[in-house]
């Protein structure tokens, strides 16, 4: 969940890009233009004015709702405005009833449903947000913000296939914007185009330096390269812009155990784990650190917490095994290694392959 919050959060700088974006029949340009003026909480790069908090920002909508003497369609705009200020300030509830109030007095206006869908996306409805999104797109098929949070649903989903169109779209509309370069980054380290994903990272980065996700996922396609101090330098920053992001602790302990600097790579598998405790990953991470230094009793412990959460994984059973094998238990350690194979009969060079990277 936190890395999802992450790449919103680097993503926000496309929330406000086209807040007003209403079919012209259903509003009149000069209507949207002068209501747009006069909720002006919103900066030129889409963001919340600087030093503006998001309790001004809600005051400020509410004074033109609270008015009333606007038609209705041009008070849809203030509600979809305060949706958003009320996302930043953490009350998600009501930014959703907001913005059914606005699809309701304005069912054109593509910015609330672009809206909408980001804050499903906030919630991991990611199949809500795509359908909304989906719509925003039907009315402003140049919504770059809408392709943008599309992307972000399908990588959510593990569609990295689907989600690089919505990516591509969005740079080709916004080419200056760091948000919509990260994230194609991401699609593309995801579907493992490294040169491509780096590409674009170092581009977003160069316009957002101080982008957490950014640096981590640059970490990360450093990391898949073999260029360990690369990796810990951006991860090291990642961390210094978010010290709650649980993917470059865990990227950096990676990093950290390929050098085979244990200790510090144990240091950083405790803090993820620490942010993100129910993370069955993190815990089978952990488990084969605490392998190779020997602390047996901490080892079965992890893989059996990961193994709560798919006893198929196939790989935590294989350590389940090791670590029975080394505490003197080969009958226990056979029916381990054994029905690890039998889930993934590639679980002996899985494991080897993962040992050779250190």
């Amino acid at each position: 969940m936190i890395a999802r919050l992450a790449a919103l959060v680097v993503a926000g700088a496309m929330v406000f890009g086209v807040i007003g974006v209403l079919t012209r029949s259903s509003l009149p340009p000069s209507a949207l233009d002068q209501r747009a003026a006069r909720c002006d909480v919103i900066d030129e790069h889409g963001e919340l004015r600087r030093g503006l908090a998001p309790t001004t920002a809600i005051a400020a909508c509410t004074a033109l709702i609270d008015a009333g003497s606007d038609p209705s369609p041009s008070m849809a705009v203030d509600y979809s405005s305060r949706a958003l200020a009320y996302r930043e300030n953490g009350q998600v509830d009501r930014a959703i009833q907001d913005l059914d109030t606005a699809i309701g007095l304005a069912p054109a206006l593509a910015a609330a449903f672009r809206t909408r869908g980001l804050v499903y996306l906030d919630q991991g409805r990611d199949d809500r947000a795509i359908q909304d999104l989906d719509q925003a797109i039907r009315l402003d098929p140049d919504n770059a913000a809408a392709h943008n949070f599309r992307g972000l649903a399908y990588l959510d989903q593990g569609l990295s296939d689907q989600a690089l169109p919505d990516l591509n779209r969005a740079v080709a509309l916004w080419p200056m914007d760091a948000a919509a370069r990260g994230n194609r980054g991401r699609a593309y380290l995801a579907k493992g185009q490294i040169d491509a994903a780096i590409q674009d990272l170092d581009v977003a980065i160069s316009f957002k330096p101080e982008s957490a996700r950014a640096n981590a996922d640059r970490g990360q396609a450093y990391l898949d390269k073999g260029k360990y101090d690369q990796a810990i330098q951006d991860l090291d920053r990642a961390i210094r812009f978010k010290p709650d992001l649980v993917i470059a602790f865990a990227r950096r302990g990676e990093a950290y155990r390929r050098l085979g600097r244990l200790d510090r790579a144990l240091q950083d598998f405790d803090q993820a784990i620490a942010l993100r405790p129910e993370d069955p990953d993190l815990h089978a991470d952990r488990a084969w650190v605490e392998f190779r230094l020997d602390r047996l009793d901490l080892a079965a412990g992890d893989f059996a917490t990961s193994l709560q959460a798919d006893p198929k994984r196939a790989t935590s059973l294989y350590g389940q095994g090791m670590v029975k094998q080394r505490k003197g238990d080969p009958a226990g350690a056979e029916g381990d290694l054994n029905a690890a194979r039998a889930i993934d009969p590639n679980v002996d060079a899985q494991v080897a392959a993962a040992a050779r990277l250190q």
